[in-house]
Formats: C-alpha cells, sequence, structure tokens
C-alpha cells in the first residue's frame, strides 16, 4: 500500500492564513525560520491523527492549531481548513478536516459563549464522521506506527522498550522452536514444562532455590558440630556395669516393697488373714491406679477442647479484623461512586438542557461571500440540526451509560456493606459464645483437679477399705522399727539405682545424637548432589538464553542491509538484561546511534523507514525537517519531503 501527498491546502491553521502546495515523490520545501515549514507536516498530521509532528495535542502549550493574536489568545470566528489530496495505490484519496468554533447564546442572555470546536470530516468530497474517517487512517497505518514510517528519526526517538517491542515483532523466526530442537537443551525443556514457567523466568526460580540449598548446605555442618560436641562419653565397661546394677537394684527395691508391704498388712508367715489383707490393699491400689487414669483422660480431652477454643477465639478475632478492613474499603467505594453519580446527574442536567443555536450557521458563502441561495442554506441549517442532535444524543447517551456504571457500583457496594455487617454481628455473637463455653471449660480444669478421686466413693472401694481395715485389727501388730530399717535400705537402694539410670541415659542421649550425626550427614550429601544439579541447570538456563539472543539478533539483523540491533546485555554475573541499541557500522567496527554524526543518523532513519516500510507493507510520505543539516539525502522507496532554512522570505518549492 502507498499514500502520496499530491497537494495541500491550508486555511487559518497556526500562523499561516492561507496556503496551498503541490508535492511530487521528491519534494523540497525553503523558507527562512518562522515563514510556515514545520506547518505544512504539522497540518498532515493533524488530519490525521489530531495531533502535530511532534505528538502533541491541540490546545497544549506546545501546539495550537488555531491562530493566535499578538498576546497569545487564540482569535476567533475563524474556520481551521486543511485539504490533502493524495493517491492511494494511485487511486484518489482526498482527506479534508474543517474546524468551526460552536457559540452558543443561552435563553436570557444577550452574549454569545464560547463552547469548544467541532471538526468536519470528509473523505473524497462525501462527509463522514469522525469514527469513520479515523478508522480509514487506521486501515492504512495507526497512530503508534505512522510516524515511525512517515517522520525521520521518529523510531530512534521513541523509547527503547517501544523500539525493542516493534524489532521482536518483525523477526519471523520462531526461535524457542528452533532452540528446544537442540539435544543439549532437553532436559532444560523438561524443567520448564514441569515447572510451568518460561525459560526466562527458570533462571531466576533456580537462583532462588539455590540459594535456600546453599544456606542449608553452610547450617548442616555447624548442627553436626554441635551434635558432636554434645555427645556424652560412655565407655563400654561403664554400660555394662550400669545395666547389671540397674537390673538388680530394680529387683531388690520390688522385694523391699513386698516385705514393706508385709510388715504394714502385719503378715507373718503363710497367714491366710495376711495374705487376704496384701491381696484386698492391692485391689485397691489398682482401684486407685485406675481411677488416676480417668482423671488424666478427662484432663487431658478439657485441655484439648480449651485449645480448641482458644484457636477459634483467635481465628473469630482474625475474621473480625477482615471484616472492618473490608467494610471501611467498601465505605469507600460506595462513598466515590455516588460521589461521581451525583457529578454525572449535573452533566447530564447540563448537556440535556443545551440547544441549538441558528445564529451559528451565516449564509455567507465562505469562498466568495456572496448570500447562498435559500435551498442551499436551508441544507446547511438542516444538516447542522441533525449534527447537534447527534452529538447531544450521543453525550447524553454516554454519561447515562457512566452514570449507570456508577449506580451499579453503588449498589454492590451497599450489597457487600450489608453482607459484611451481618458477617459481623454473627461472627460478634459466635465469637461471645466461644467464650462462654471456653470459660466454662477452664473453670471444669480447675475444679477436676480440686475433686477427690470417684473410686472413694465407689461402693466396692468402701467395701475392700472395711475389709482390710477389719482385717489388720485383728492380726499381729506390725514392727515400726522393723518398716523403718526396710525403708531406710530402700532408699540407699535407690540411691544406687538413679546413678546408673544417669548412666543409661547418657548412653541413651549418645546413641540418639550419634544417629542424628549420620542423618544430618547424609542430609549434607543430598543437598551437594541437589546444588550441582541446580548449578547445572542453570548454567544451561544461561546458555540457552545468550545462544537464543544471538539467534534472535541474528533473525533481526538480517532484514537490515546495514544496520545491526544490539538487542541484549551480558552482565558480569552472567545474566542476560534487554536493551535496544541501533548500531551504524563504521570502517571495521560500529558506533551507536546517540553517538554517530548527523549524517550517519540520517542515513539509520531512512534504512529503519525502508525496512519498516517493507515488512508493513505501507509507503508514507516522510517529512524529513532541518534538511539543511546534511549535504545529500538517500532516497526512501516512498514519498519523500525536506524542510530547510534559506534565505527566501517566501516559501519555495522545488519539485524532483
Amino acid at each position: 500500500m502507498q499514500l502520496v501527498i499530491d497537494k495541500i491546502k491550508i486555511e487559518n491553521f497556526k500562523g499561516t492564513k492561507a496556503l496551498e502546495i503541490q508535492f511530487g515523490m521528491n519534494t523540497a520545501i525553503y523558507a527562512q525560520n518562522g515563514v510556515g515549514k514545520t506547518t505544512v507536516a504539522d497540518a498532515f498530521y493533524w488530519v490525521l491523527f489530531n495531533k502535530d509532528s511532534a505528538g502533541h495535542a491541540p490546545g497544549s502549550d506546545d501546539f495550537h492549531e488555531k491562530p493566535l493574536d499578538a498576546s497569545g489568545n487564540e482569535v476567533h470566528d475563524l474556520e481551521t481548513m486543511v485539504e490533502l489530496s493524495c493517491r492511494l495505490d494511485d487511486a484518489p484519496f482526498v482527506l479534508k478536516r474543517m474546524q468551526r468554533e460552536n457559540w452558543v447564546k443561552k435563553r436570557g442572555q444577550s452574549e454569545r459563549t464560547y463552547q469548544g470546536n467541532v471538526s468536519t470530516y470528509w473523505i473524497n468530497g462525501v462527509e463522514t464522521g469522525a469514527n469513520d474517517f479515523h478508522k480509514r487512517i487506521s486501515a492504512i497505518a495507526d497512530e503508534d506506527t505512522f510516524p515511525m514510517i512517515a517522520t525521520m528519526s521518529a523510531f530512534n526517538a521513541a523509547d527503547w522498550k517501544k523500539r525493542r517491542a516493534i524489532l521482536l515483532s518483525l523477526s519471523g523466526a520462531d526461535v524457542d522452536a528452533i532452540m528446544w530442537q537442540k539435544p543439549e537443551y532437553a532436559d532444560l525443556h523438561t524443567e520448564c514444562e514441569q515447572r510451568g514457567i518460561k525459560v526466562e523466568d527458570i533462571r531466576k526460580v533456580l537462583q532462588d532455590q539455590l540459594r535456600g540449598l546453599r544456606r542449608d548446605a553452610d547450617m548442616i555442618p555447624v548442627r553436626i558440630d554441635e551434635a558432636s560436641r554434645s555427645i556424652p562419653v560412655v565407655t563400654d565397661e561403664e554400660i555394662r556395669n550400669a545395666e547389671f546394677m540397674v537390673k538388680e537394684r530394680t529387683e531388690t527395691i520390688e522385694k523391699i516393697d513386698q516385705l514393706i508391704a508385709a510388715e504394714k498388712a502385719g503378715i507373718s508367715g503363710g497367714d491366710a488373714t495376711q495374705a487376704r489383707i496384701i491381696a484386698v490393699n492391692q485391689q485397691m491400689l489398682y482401684m486407685q491406679d485406675d481411677a488416676r487414669r480417668l482423671r488424666t483422660m478427662e484432663r487431658e480431652k478439657i485441655t484439648r477442647e480449651i485449645k480448641m477454643r482458644e484457636d477459634t477465639a483467635m481465628q473469630y478475632a482474625a475474621r473480625l479484623d477482615t471484616i472492618k478492613a473490608d467494610l471501611d474499603r467498601r465505605t469507600k467505594e460506595r462513598d466515590a461512586a455516588e460521589a461521581e453519580r451525583e457529578q454525572l446527574r449535573n452533566e447530564y442536567s447540563v448537556a440535556y438542557s443545551e440547544t441549538w443555536d441558528a445564529t451559528t450557521i451565516s449564509d455567507e458563502c465562505p469562498t466568495c461571500g456572496q448570500t447562498l441561495p435559500r435551498e442551499q442554506l436551508e441544507v446547511i441549517i438542516a444538516k447542522a440540526k441533525l449534527t447537534f442532535a447527534e452529538e447531544k444524543k450521543a453525550k447524553l447517551e454516554r454519561i447515562k451509560k457512566r452514570g449507570q456504571d456508577a449506580a451499579f457500583r453503588v449498589n454492590d457496594a451497599c450489597r457487600a456493606i450489608q453482607n459484611l455487617v451481618d458477617g459481623q454481628q454473627q461472627t460478634e455473637e459466635d465469637s461471645t459464645e466461644n467464650g462462654k463455653i471456653l470459660s466454662g471449660l477452664r473453670d471444669a480444669l480447675a475444679d477436676l483437679d480440686k475433686q477427690p478421686l470417684p473410686c472413694y466413693d465407689d461402693p466396692h472401694y468402701i467395701e475392700l477399705q472395711k475389709e482390710a481395715e477389719s482385717l489388720a485389727a485383728g492380726g499381729q501388730q506390725t514392727s515400726g522399727d522393723r518398716i523403718d530399717n526396710l525403708q531406710v535400705e530402700r532408699q540407699q537402694a535407690k540411691e544406687v539405682l538413679d546413678k546408673y539410670q544417669a548412666v543409661l541415659l547418657r548412653r541413651d542421649q549418645a546413641e540418639a545424637l550419634q544417629r542424628r550425626i549420620e542423618e544430618l550427614e547424609a542430609a549434607h550429601r543430598e543437598v551437594g548432589d541437589k546444588i550441582a544439579a541446580v548449578e547445572k541447570m542453570i548454567m544451561l538456563a544461561e546458555r540457552f538464553i545468550t545462544d537464543r539472543c544471538g539467534l534472535l539478533e541474528e533473525s533481526i539483523n538480517d532484514l537490515f542491509p546495514t544496520l545491526r540491533w544490539k538487542l541484549f546485555n551480558t552482565q558480569i554475573n552472567g545474566g542476560i538484561t534487554d536493551t535496544c541499541v541501533c548500531l551504524i557500522p563504521c570502517g571495521n567496527s560500529a558506533v551507536t546511534y546517540a553517538s554517530s554524526n548527523t549524517a550517519s543518523k540520517l542515513h539509520a532513519d531512512i534504512e529503519v523507514i525502508n525496512v519498516l516500510s517493507r515488512q508493513y507493507g505501507i509507503q508514507l510520505p516522510c517529512f524529513f525537517d532541518n534538511r539543511e543539516r546534511v549535504n545529500f539525502v538517500p532516497r526512501t522507496e516512498g514519498q519523500i519531503i525536506t524542510l530547510s532554512v534559506s534565505d527566501d522570505e517566501d516559501m519555495r518549492v522545488e519539485i524532483n
């Protein structure tokens, strides 16, 4: 697709009152500064994209499409018009834009008020709506692509990320598919697929994993050293002696306990009465032990319930904090939406009250100044009324749609707030109930420890107790002195037992620590193997990224005859960072675009324009301002229009 400008006609645009220029495929415009050379390019872009050639929007400090007076204020009651007579693939393609001021005389006021500007568009003489007009332009090239092809240095002046994205989009090669076909990257491909991430991210993930593994590897020797220094020293002989003494002293204590029990029960020899006393006491002891076991189980059950209720209380507190935060956020959202809805109501009221002002229509011909025929004037008035009505309707619809959206957000926030309030109330009730239950459980646990064992109230236990007392009262009295001697012997045996049990405890500790050391050593070996595997995968990922970067740069550089593009930087640590640097050949080396001379930059700009034109299949008129900076301008594949400073007081146009 090729777009060529044959003629441009300008009226009341910027500082130019009236101007008409014919163009060829190679057109040179000469004039002094301030005559209006750049205005030509600005007018071209204003028609197409409502911006000047530098991308500034109308009304900003950098661009006013309407003429300004000596004080810098816009001159009113003028029609700004630009008409582009072009050829699109050799077919006529005439674009015209006319901007009029909208003055409205409100009811009850004698003075008109300025209500902004209204633009009208034509394509090949047919009036077209703004949306259809811009859609037709976008069908040629969108607003971002157009300047890249139609303006010198526009591409290299853009942000490097945008330039890089454009260059990458030009590469038709599926670089990843080519790289994954190489056998050396099979393991890396499997790793990426298993993790479900791209190769760009696998290195970051592996580096994080490697840092964690190295921390573990550094900590394991410390733990091994701590365990080694904590191992108690116990010899084999000490262990053998301790095992023998523990067994012997345990048996001795059991015999002494039996003798003490017999003496207390008054048993002598094989007397059946004394044997019965022992049996009765043993049954009572069994019942006491069973009661204590049940008491312990009950205590543990209450303790578990207390812990569960305490956890539940914490959950309720956290839930209430979350609900409060959500209430604050939703309330702010509701208030903001209500304020926006109220503002839109005011805007709708103002827009609805707007009426069409017939005084905005002039009965004079803008070209010759003669009074228009009545039929033609009526057509103009009818069209103006229709345009006003359509624009008003569209404006009201936009405001209404925004108002509906704000109302929806208000209702949604209100529903959410009500749900949160209900949830808060229910949570507070549940929390209170849980607190009551928790308090009751704590009281029950305290009361449990104060209560006597239930076996003491058991009728069977009471009968046994009575029987034991009766048997003891009727038997031989126990010798207190003998019981005291037995207890002294038992205490001595217990002291010896505790001494040798401590030796066996140190033995058990030493064995447990040795097992722990063996586990840590095995873990250290395993971590070392994992570190080696991760480091290998990181090196593979870095080599893949480096190779892919080279292949990607090569595929893009193949599109350019002389220019080379550096799209990646290799850091000292081996990492790859994105960049976009244009390199211009200089003998056997290259220089960056930013440090090149003016002529080299010009050649680079034209090469970029030619490549982009071929890739997008578009040839557009190219404006080259400040042409006087270079002696020679290379040809582009499309139309080129140069703007040069000269001594000419009036604009001079040369077509080659």
